[in-house]
């Protein structure tokens, strides 16, 4: 990367001319605060350049066929340069800085008296350590997930064949607009740039279903939004730091640019006002760049929001008929929401950088116009002919002496020969003109020679330092993007692991469900055939005792009426009725006593047995025949016995459900005591 150039930079030429005590001094005490402050703010910024490094190159904001993405991404990456370079400018600006005061000190030094050489010992010993690397993560938001709008008269459905089932997707009927929106869309920043670059880059919502498709799986996961997330953060600390290291770098200057009144011996020489001026001028120029980095900070984390918005936005199924919801057209409509909306405010936003070129400005001139090879001396020959006072001007008073001398013009002149010769002084101890020129340039050569030694020993030690810190920045960047690597690495298989768990568990889920629906429709199919069961069982039951009861009583009726006492003993206890009277005295007896009596309870008794017998069955039912007129209890129950028919009813399951209640119930006959 080539170095960032510095037209009309004055600080070489205010470090050269530093070593000439004549042209300026510095309180040597003054000398040692500022140069401190000096070398910490230029290692502090040094130290930057390694979070500048991690800008040079953007992840692409797109797919390729979404041209914009790459193109936006490449212009991110040479601010990231741009701010790398200007960077290592001001380190170089702020080496040369150090230089100056440092050998300004040493010219007032030199002239004073007491601890000199302590003064020149902590001039030289002015260092600092190397600032370690800070590394910044970013972290991309969520997504606007509400939209206004809807298909108004158009609604999307299927298209269906002859039977009435879907076949394909409709597509957007002719001339359907969308009016889909993003709900309160991002709010895109007021970055207040003082300038900014015309990038000429655009973007159309006009992109197909596969493109849109496609670059919603390429920003898949985040990684593309929290990577640019990361730049931000980057830019945020650069600018955060410039502005808060240059706190402290401008107030040191500001000290001692504006002495104690009076003391007129802090700056001393005629170059005084000159590196005054370019130090003030340096101080003011440092909030700017901090400003623009925070600009970039703001736009890049606008740009994270609205890929994230993008991606959430853009169709998940490979194919249009596929999408339930949205046409291609509101795809596309979501898709200028989102993304072009983004591109075309970004694309036109990105600040200009701050460049150290705009402190150059208003320092006198370090040397004079007419000192052309820049040693601090004007020649004989670089002298303006008529500068009596030699301050490179011509005041009226010199022009008129100037043309008075030069006269009305040439003329002719004498011939040769030796009345024009002039003899010149005679041999004596002093030293001609020459002499005291040479010795004079000697000396000047023997001093520069020294400066020269001393700033190379100065830049092979600031070299040296560079290296090491340039070395350590790279190992730092290494570990860092190889950690990065790794943990990229990592989210996307743990990203990976939790989509085929998922994938895993809803399968499961599916066949558990699956299952259960199977296993509880056998268990109602087994469930209903064992309650048809049972009632069929039940019924037969019922059916099966009531024929048993009905038989009973039939064959009581032919073989006679037994005892009551009989009876009673039978169905464990007394009768109902009259023949219970007696408690055990029998019916033949009571019929001796009292005739019709016994022929009623003997009839009664028939009469109880069979009814209680018949409600065991099933419903009541009436005596089998009628009783005869009084005295005649027998007759009527010989012929209802010989007259005796089943009722049909008996043979009907009519109302056996209302009799057994719930099934299946075990029913046998009871006889009523």
């Amino acid at each position: 990367m080539p170095d960032l150039e510095m037209p009309n930079n004055p600080w070489p030429d205010i470090k050269k001319r530093a070593g000439d005590a004549g042209w300026l001094k510095f309180d040597p005490q003054a000398a040692i605060e500022l140069g401190q402050a000096i070398s910490n703010f230029q290692w502090k910024l040094f130290a930057l350049r390694g979070n500048a490094t991690t800008l040079t190159q953007m992840v692409d904001l797109a797919t390729p066929e979404i041209t914009s993405g790459p193109a936006l991404a490449k212009e991110f990456g040479k601010q990231g340069q741009e701010m790398y370079r200007i960077l290592c400018a001001h380190h170089k600006i702020l080496d040369d800085m150090l230089d100056s005061v440092v050998a300004a000190g040493k010219n007032m030094a030199n002239t004073e008296e007491g601890n000199v050489q302590d003064l020149l010992r902590q001039l030289d010993g002015i260092t600092t350590p190397l600032q370690e690397t800070q590394y910044n993560d970013g972290k991309a938001p969520g997504a606007l997930t509400q939209r206004e709008g809807d298909h108004g008269k158009y609604r999307k459905g299927y298209n269906y064949d002859a039977d009435g089932m879907p076949t394909t997707r409709k597509g957007a009927p002719s001339g359907y607009q969308s009016d889909f929106h993003v709900k309160d869309n991002r709010k895109q920043p007021d970055l207040k740039a003082k300038e900014t670059l015309k990038t000429g880059i655009g973007e159309t919502r006009a992109r197909s279903w596969a493109a849109l498709h496609a670059n919603r799986n390429y920003l898949e996961g985040g990684v593309t939004a929290d990577l640019v997330a990361d730049d931000a953060a980057e830019w945020k600390y650069i600018g955060e730091k410039i502005s808060e290291w240059s706190v402290d770098f401008g107030n040191a200057v500001a000290k001692h640019l504006n002495p104690a009144a009076g003391d007129d011996k802090v700056w001393q020489g005629e170059g005084a006002q000159a590196i005054k001026t370019a130090l003030d001028n340096y101080r003011v120029s440092l909030e700017p760049l901090a400003a623009t980095a925070k600009q970039h900070h703001s736009l890049l984390e606008y740009v994270s929001q609205f890929l994230v918005d993008t991606h959430y936005w853009a169709p998940p199924y490979a194919r249009e008929e596929d999408d339930p919801t949205y046409y291609l057209t509101d795809r596309q409509q979501m898709f200028g929401e989102t993304y072009v909306r983004g591109v075309e405010f970004t694309a036109r936003s990105i600040p200009k950088l701050v460049y150290p070129t705009e402190a150059f400005a208003g320092v006198p001139p370090i040397y004079d116009p007419r000192d052309k090879n820049k040693d601090g001396k004007i020649g004989d020959n670089e002298k303006t002919p008529g500068d009596t006072n030699n301050d490179g001007k011509l005041s009226e008073e010199e022009r008129q002496a100037l043309a008075r001398t030069q006269g009305p013009g040439p003329g002719p002149g004498p011939g040769p020969g030796p009345a024009n010769l002039k003899s010149g002084p005679g041999p004596g101890p002093g030293l001609t003109a020459e002499q005291k020129k040479a010795q004079a340039n000697a000396a000047n050569e023997q001093r520069k020679a020294a400066e020269f030694a001393e700033q190379q020993r100065r830049d092979a030690a600031r070299r040296a330092r560079e290296q090491e810190a340039y070395e350590q920045q790279q190992r730092a960047q290494n570990d860092r993007r190889q950690a990065e690597a790794e943990q990229r690495a990592k989210n996307a298989a743990a990203q990976q692991e939790a989509y085929q768990k998922q994938q895993q568990a809803q399968a499961a889920a599916r066949e558990a469900a699956s299952a259960a629906q199977q296993a509880a429709q056998q268990g109602l199919q087994a469930a209903q055939q064992a309650a048809q069961q049972a009632l069929q069982g039940g019924q037969k039951g019922a059916s099966e005792a009531l024929a048993a009861a009905q038989q009973a009583a039939q064959n009581a009726l032919a073989n006679g009426i037994p005892k009551a006492g009989d009876l009673a003993a039978k169905l464990g206890g007394p009768g109902p009725g009259p023949g219970s009277m007696a408690k055990g005295v029998g019916l033949t007896e009571a019929a001796k006593l009292f005739p019709r009596a016994g022929a009623a309870s003997m009839a009664t008794a028939a009469g109880t047995g069979l009814g209680a017998l018949g409600r065991a069955g099933a419903a009541p039912q009436a005596m089998p025949g009628s009783p005869g007129p009084a005295g005649a209890a027998g007759q009527g129950a010989g012929q209802g016995q010989q007259n005796y028919k089943r009722p049909a009813y008996l043979e009907s399951d009519q109302h056996l459900d209302e009799m057994l209640g719930e099934a299946p119930k075990v029913v046998r006959p009871v006889v009523e005591q």
